[in-house]
């Protein structure tokens, strides 16, 4: 839609209605649910039989040590298309599936 500001400026503004506005909001959850499933699929091949959605500490209960968390970002590189370096190796960012994800999520950015 144009209109006209008062010195005779053009501007176009886009209207979205409210369904391609949910349209929207639903693409970008299937594409983080797909995205979580395809990081709890790794964790699952790099340490199989652990239920990583009820861990709540990785790190400090053991479940990844230095190994995995190696084996881990190689494989969370390869996937994602992002960059973890030294620096985004801390326990924090593996403490949970969730904390691995949001870290995925800002490499994404």
């Amino acid at each position: 839609m144009e209109r006209l500001t008062e010195n005779g400026c053009k501007i176009i503004t886009a209207h979205l209605n409210k369904s391609t506005i949910r349209e929207e909001a639903l693409i970008r959850k299937k594409d983080q649910r797909e995205k979580m499933e395809e990081l709890l699929a790794i964790m699952n091949e790099v340490k199989p039989g652990v239920d990583f959605m009820a861990e709540t500490d990785l790190v400090d209960h053991g479940v990844l040590d230095s190994i995995a968390i190696v084996t881990l970002v190689g494989e969370i590189c390869d996937a994602f298309d992002v960059e973890i370096t030294p620096v985004d190796i801390v326990p924090e960012n593996f403490k949970t599936v969730e904390t691995i994800y949001a870290l995925i999520k800002r490499l994404e950015d």
